[in-house]
């Protein structure tokens, strides 16, 4: 009976066992052992002590040995025949198989014949497990199978292999499941690593806006002012730097009548606070363009810490103020420190002609001094301007694309193409000192606005700037331009023009 064929090779492998040993029938045990090996693929050590063996079939498994004892336990035969493409006419496989042990039984002997349990077994039904089976009924089970399929449980055994799979083929699965397990483990300590460190480099730099130049502008209001498009050159840090947060992200961007420049930071605090020269990770440079008519030209970048070495290597820059104009020369005012005694601060300027620091002692004195400005009290209303305010001091400005309708420029223009990009600033092109940075500002200004709003309504030029040395208040662009003494504001704010 049968076509099992296959004989394992664990049993030319003999060991003597003097601990373990059991009287059984060895001729029996090996006949039921020889169908279980054949049907799962699990080995075993017989131990032998004079004429009697002892096997353990526990000793020697594997895991796919054990899935398929489970498959046969659960389901029986019905797995097996599903798979072998039988053609059951319309029957359930449970119905297969009891006609199918009926005509062999009707063909036996009823001492020879399948018994009930295992025909509940093939059918998947029942308590009884391959491991209880006597020979015997592990010989019925074979020729149930054999006279399923013509090459009998031959078959059944590639159907358990294949779904099972059993030898070397699989112990080089595990060995490369295991290998892929490994290298995804490594894989997600090293990504968890990366992602830490990152995390840990990029939140100590709590000042950061990264490094942009101006990809595209327009000149606009007569060359009183510029719109610009500011495009980063370090967008993957800037992404990093805002996935792991940490970033006042700072953007000052200071601006002349010849030059605009921009703070490129990468500091891990306030400059105002170093005592000592950053780390190599870390930078201030300036973007740095210069206005030739109606045009921009990009400059050398520049990197404060370095001018300031080059000027004297005992200080450090520690604030970077607004742009002055001193005879003929527009000069960026940069205090600096001393490394030796943090106490000592000095104000120095920045030639952005000639990219030198400079001292200009009667200068300095205007940076930190209060001098009279001409007051612009117009209250802005919200449906006619895209401007909350006016401040002249900060020297640019940005306003929300969906206020392009409150503005004075068409669909059409660059300008309007411009200001619906983000990172667009406008820049009003005045020195902080400049006699003439209200007509500028407001020339800018009122083109960020209806037509119909006034900005030198209730404007208040104190004594020190009017001609005739009064205070006055003004209601129109004229009346301005009438009393105000332009002259006066020279002397005042010590522009040299």
């Amino acid at each position: 009976m049968g076509g099992v064929g296959l004989v394992s090779d664990g049993l030319s492998s003999y060991f003597e066992n003097q601990e373990k040993l059991s009287e059984i029938d060895v001729k029996e045990d090996k006949a039921k052992f020889d169908r279980i090996q054949d049907y799962t693929n699990q080995g075993a050590w017989y131990l032998k002590k004079g004429s009697v063996k002892d096997k353990d079939s526990s000793i020697y498994t594997d895991f796919n040995a054990d899935l398929r004892k489970r498959e046969l336990n659960e389901n029986g035969l019905k797995g097996y025949i599903k798979s072998s493409g039988i053609d059951l006419e319309g029957k359930s496989v449970e119905a297969y198989i009891d006609e199918s042990i009926k005509e062999i039984n009707s063909n036996l002997d009823k001492k020879d014949q399948i018994s009930n349990k295992v025909k509940k077994y093939a059918k998947g039904e029942g308590s009884l497990t391959l491991e209880e089976m006597s020979a015997k009924e592990l010989e019925q089970l074979d020729t149930v199978a054999s006279s399923i399929q013509a090459n009998g449980s031959s078959n059944l055994e590639i159907y358990l292999n294949s779904t099972f799979e059993a030898g070397d083929k699989n112990e080089k699965n595990k060995k490369i499941i295991l290998i892929l397990l490994t290298v995804v483990s490594l894989l997600s300590i090293v990504l968890f690593s990366l992602h830490t460190y990152e995390k840990q480099y990029y939140r100590q730099f709590s000042q950061y806006s990264g490094k942009a130049k101006i990809d595209d502008y327009e000149m606009i209001a007569d060359g009183s002012g510029v719109i610009a498009h500011w495009k980063s050159v370090t967008p993957e840090e800037d992404q990093k730097k805002k996935k792991y947060g940490g970033s006042l992200n700072l953007k000052r961007i200071q601006v002349g009548a010849h030059f605009i420049l921009r703070s490129n930071i990468k500091l891990k605090d306030s400059p105002y606070y170093y005592e000592k020269r950053p780390s190599k990770d870390e930078y201030w440079t300036l973007s740095l363009y210069k206005i030739e008519g109606k045009k921009l030209k990009e400059e050398k970048e520049i990197d404060l810490y370095k001018i300031v070495e080059d000027f004297d290597s005992n200080y450090i820059p520690t604030e970077l103020g607004a742009i002055y104009s001193s005879n003929g020369r527009e000069l960026a005012a940069l205090q600096i420190r001393s490394l030796k005694d943090p106490t000592i601060r000095k104000m120095m300027f920045l030639d952005l002609e000639t990219h030198k620091l400079q001292q200009n002692d009667h200068l300095a004195e205007k940076v930190y001094e209060k001098y009279p400005l001409v007051r612009f009290n117009v209250n802005l209303d919200k449906n006619q301007s895209s401007l909350e305010y006016l401040r002249l001091s900060d020297g640019s400005f940005s306003i929300d694309p969906k206020d392009l309708s409150k503005t004075q420029f068409k669909k059409s223009s660059k300008a309007y193409r411009l200001l619906k990009q983000k990172d667009t600033k406008v820049m009003i092109l005045n020195p902080q000192n400049s006699a003439n940075r209200y007509s500028r500002g407001m020339s800018v200004f009122e083109l960020f606005m209806k037509k119909s709003v006034n900005l030198y309504r209730d404007v208040t030029i104190p004594a020190e700037l009017s001609k005739d040395g009064q205070v006055h208040t003004t209601h129109s662009k004229e009346e301005f331009d009438q009393i105000y003494d332009i002259e006066k504001a020279r002397k005042v704010y010590n522009n040299m023009e």
